[in-house]
């Protein structure tokens, strides 16, 4: 009988004070060098900084973290890459201290600050490839020499890939006990008209106004855009950067943090 087998993960909320003694210490625990480990503990994101087999060297490893003043959790890897499945809204209809997002399929959610707990704004970046195939006109060597030196052109079809980077803003809103979003807003998959007046020309814009609107209706509800801010200076030294995953971690170090404090 096959035993699953599942990667452990340990996550780290990047210390406030990043000094010299915290790296080596940490360094010891993960059983990494201090380069890696300083890169692993730097930027605004928390960031997957060690892999285990099992839950129980993990939840070990973690409490030593915790010792040392730091802020870490354990997530199973199905946990961690699950992909979210949430209301995406269409529509919006803006209240006294609510919102009511409509979907393309006329089914609707209420948004009210009671229910939510975090806004995360991020971008979602895809990478397109497609061969394109060009015509350049080379000359034949060959017959040129054939030809005493006159020069002799020839046709020739080459074959070449074309990368296309497509980003699109998005915002998340989440609830106080659960890594999976309640609704989901994208830049290009929204009727901006409930903005009216304040509409402009390009998703971006129109995206951004709509941002500003809902928090103003949304006052206490927090709202993060780290990984706007922070995402390139902190992908480089997390193996495990995708949107899920780096929405996961904010989402549960907020949550942890927020229970925390009450």
């Amino acid at each position: 009988m096959m035993v699953e087998f599942e990667i452990i993960h340990i996550a780290l909320a990047p210390p406030d004070v990043l000094d010299n003694s915290l790296i080596g210490k940490v360094a010891v625990i993960i059983g990494k060098d201090l380069y890696n480990t300083r890169l692993l503990l730097a930027g605004k994101i928390p960031k997957i900084i060690a892999h285990y087999s099992t839950k129980d060297q993990a939840d070990t490893v973690a409490q030593s973290l915790r010792k040392l003043g730091l802020t870490a959790m354990v997530f199973g890897d199905a946990e961690l890459r699950k992909q979210s499945d949430s209301f995406r809204a269409y529509t919006a209809e803006f209240r006294q201290s609510e919102i009511l997002f409509g979907n393309r399929s006329g089914q609707t959610i209420k948004i009210e600050t009671d229910d939510t707990f975090l806004m995360l704004k991020g971008i979602i970046r895809t990478h397109k490839e497609k061969e394109v195939t060009t015509t350049k006109t080379k000359l034949n060597i060959p017959l040129t020499a054939l030809s005493g030196g006159i020069p002799i052109m020839r046709k020739v079809k080459e074959n070449a890939k074309e990368v296309t980077l497509r980003e699109e803003y998005f915002l998340r809103f989440y609830g106080r006990n659960s890594m999976e979003p309640i609704v989901e807003i994208l830049q290009n998959d929204f009727d901006y008209s409930s903005l009216g007046s304040q509409m402009g020309s390009s998703s971006i814009v129109n995206f951004n106004v709509l941002v500003t609107n809902i928090i103003k209706i949304l006052p206490r509800v927090i709202f993060d855009d780290r990984l706007i801010r922070y995402y390139a200076a902190d992908s480089s030294s997390n193996t495990l950067n995708t949107v899920e995953v780096n929405c996961r971690l904010i989402v549960s170090f907020s949550q942890l943090i927020n229970s925390s404090r009450s």
